[in-house]
């Protein structure tokens, strides 16, 4: 190796076990052709030094770099290239290659020179992949449907792609170099870039928030921004940020939020937020907190006359009164049906709270027109207030409670009325709920019994028929009359299941007694449509005539009477079922529905009949009601008569029948009718 004309063996020795230590390949060539190789190189090549030797060398050279190695051929000096070596197995290794000439002649006839070359393979490969991936990546940034941005962690914008500019409606010549908070702010000022750096440092290097973002023209989207710290060119750590369109999302997301705690029908506050509501006010400890539990007094009738249609367009207007009546800072809930709350906080004083309620019942006792027809309900207001300022307990149902037991106070007092809550009507309240309780277990064992008062006719004392009148055989308390629970019973929906009883139990009555008439008072509410029906099966099932089961109607039903009223009383006439008119006097004085409705008679209320014939202006009405039935055509009895003199007058005045208790108490079937077999 090297052998030149002053070299010495010792040395050369030396020098091959030299290069032969080294890692890097040397190679020495003369003339172009190669005489040695180091085991570096014949490694990095793959094969044995026969191979390499001569020409062999440049066989395993890439054929696309002999060019390059042909351009140093001969070269003086030093010269330094990149050449790829291919392997036997096919495999390509780069080298960085340095050629050194060490002897030339002039003349070129000898040209000696030893090469170096330095495995690059790993480097290259890593650089490849590199370029790779930044190709990648900007392929992927410049194609991506999703706003992407590089920020400095100063905030200056390195770089955006095209959808974040559509997305922020701007051009990347306006935005690259500026920060971001000069070109895109929040609605509430500008955006938080160092709020967002600083939250993306304290969640690892990675962030997603959604906000509002306003674009520079003024136009404000939803959007979720997810932030990633990566490091970049030169080891500078930047920002990759994302921005997505999230407006309609959001706007989703808004809308089930609202419809959660709102009402769908009217827009309001629905029951469950209106007690969150309550609850966060019990927590403050100044002021008061007035709440008013509205509950329409005549909704039902409205659905029943007008359908559910119409009855939608109501509570609609209720809630736009309720709003347009209170304050901006007051809560306005709907709990379901017809039933309305207003919560009235930094109120000066329970008065305040008193005369909020007036207007809310004022505002409501006026017709509303729907479909350019008025329509009125009315309204009864229940008011509980809360001093904020003394220790309580009070929860937000408790509140509500007292509202709502306070608003019963109001119907129970004639409707329309406004009821401040006070702790006695909570003892009310409980007895209530103990009878609608009871109630239900009556029902389920069987616990209500009919008596019968007869009526007579007063010419003779004839008994021609009874009045089958409930009553409650209650295990604890005894025998109960109808005052006793018949309210608490329409409130919780048990007053149908009552009157079923007492039509059954009537229609038995009749079947085991033929050529007796029985009354039974029925409650408007029953007129549903479906009540000729129940008394038709019932009397063809027990085989009785309609004319001996006569139907009592309270006067102000029949005032009151919608479709359904006329058409079932039209399929009670059908089925020669008369109708009376009980209490008749009591109700308003209109008295057309005598004429368009199939009545067969009235009852005059006690009211006229028990100061008879002492009372003047009672006995005049007795004897008026007496002619105006005689010239309809009308069955009369008189109720409440308790003296013989009282009978007297009422036979002497054109009363043909009276019942009372002058003629019998209510009593059970057994005391008018002896047993079989007894």
């Amino acid at each position: 190796m090297f052998d030149t004309a002053t070299d010495h063996p010792a040395e050369m020795a030396r020098v091959t076990q030299l290069a032969e230590s080294l890692d890097v390949g040397i190679i020495e060539f003369v003339d172009g052709a190669c005489v040695w190789a180091n085991a570096a190189h014949l490694h990095l090549v793959g094969r044995p030094l026969s191979e390499v030797l001569g020409s062999g060398w440049f066989q395993t050279v890439h054929p696309d770099d002999l060019p390059v190695v042909a351009q140093v051929r001969g070269l003086s000096g030093r010269a330094r290239i990149r050449v790829r070596h291919v392997r036997p197995d096919g495999a390509v290794r780069h080298t960085d290659v340095t050629v050194v000439t060490l002897e030339q002649t002039p003349d070129g006839a000898r040209h000696r020179s030893v090469v170096s070359t330095h495995d690059v393979t790993e480097e290259v490969l890593n650089a490849r992949r590199e370029l790779t991936q930044e190709q990648r990546f900007r392929h992927v940034f410049g194609a991506a449907g999703i706003g992407m941005a590089i920020v400095h962690l100063d905030g200056t914008v390195v770089d955006v792609n095209p959808a974040y500019c559509d997305l922020v409606r701007i051009n990347p010549g306006d935005i690259v170099g500026r920060r971001v908070h000069d070109l895109v702010t929040s609605p509430d000022g500008v955006f938080p870039w160092a709020q967002a750096v600083a939250a993306l440092e304290g969640a690892g290097g990675q962030f997603s928030v959604d906000c509002p973002v306003q674009r520079p023209d003024g136009t404000v989207f939803w959007a979720r921004a997810s932030l990633a710290t990566v490091t970049w060119e030169d080891d500078v750590e930047v920002v990759i940020a994302q921005l997505a369109d999230i407006d309609e999302q959001h706007r989703h997301r808004i809308e089930l939020a609202h419809r959660a705690d709102h009402d769908d029908l009217t827009g309001l506050r629905n029951r469950a937020a209106v007690l969150a509501e309550i609850t966060d006010r019990l927590t403050r400890h100044h002021g008061l907190l007035g709440v008013l539990f509205c509950d329409l007094d005549r909704f039902k009738d409205v659905n029943d006359s007008y359908g559910h249609g119409i009855g939608d367009e109501v509570l609609r207007a209720v809630a736009d009164r309720l709003r347009a009546t209170v304050r901006g800072v007051d809560v306005v809930g709907r709990l379901g049906g017809d039933e309305f709350v207003v919560l009235l906080s930094d109120v000066e004083g329970a008065v305040q709270v008193e005369r909020t309620a007036e207007r809310v019942r004022t505002a409501l006792g006026d017709a509303v027109l729907v479909g350019g027809q008025p329509v009125a309900c009315g309204v009864s207001v229940g008011v509980a207030v809360v001093d904020l300022a003394e220790p309580h307990t009070l929860t937000a149902s408790d509140v509500l409670r007292d509202a709502d037991t306070a608003m019963y106070d109001a119907k129970g007092a004639g409707r329309g009325r406004v009821s401040v809550f006070s702790p006695d009507m909570r003892d009310r309240s409980v007895r209530r709920l103990n009878i609608e309780n009871d109630l239900r277990q009556a029902l389920h064992e069987q616990q209500f019994v009919l008596h019968y008062q007869p009526i007579v006719r007063l010419e003779d004392g004839v008994r021609k028929g009874f009045e089958a009148l409930v009553r409650w055989n209650h295990p604890d308390r005894g025998l109960l009359l109808p005052w006793e629970f018949l309210d608490v019973a329409a409130e919780c929906g048990l007053a149908s299941a009552i009157d079923d009883l007492v039509l059954e139990e009537a229609l038995a009555f009749l079947a085991r007694h033929p050529g007796v008439t029985v009354s039974i008072n029925t409650s408007p509410r029953r007129l549903d449509g479906g009540f000729a029906a129940r008394v038709a099966d019932g009397l063809r099932r027990y085989g009785v005539e309609g004319r001996r089961l006569f139907i009592e109607l309270l006067e102000t039903s029949l005032i009151e009477a919608n479709v359904h009223t006329s058409t079932e009383l039209a399929e009670l006439a059908a089925l020669g079922c008369p109708v009376l008119i009980d209490d008749f006097g009591t109700g308003y004085s209109a008295l057309s529905y005598l004429r368009r409705l199939p009545v067969a008679g009235l009852k005059l209320d006690r009211s006229f009949v028990t100061d008879l014939p002492q009372d003047i202006d009672a006995d005049r009405i007795a004897a008026a009601v007496a002619g105006l039935a005689g010239s309809f055509g009308l069955m009369a009895v008189a109720e409440g008569v308790e003296t013989a003199e009282a009978a007297q007058h009422l036979l002497d005045t054109g009363w043909a029948y009276a019942q009372g208790w002058h003629f019998g108490r209510p009593a059970p079937e057994e005391h008018w009718f002896a047993p079989a077999g007894a």
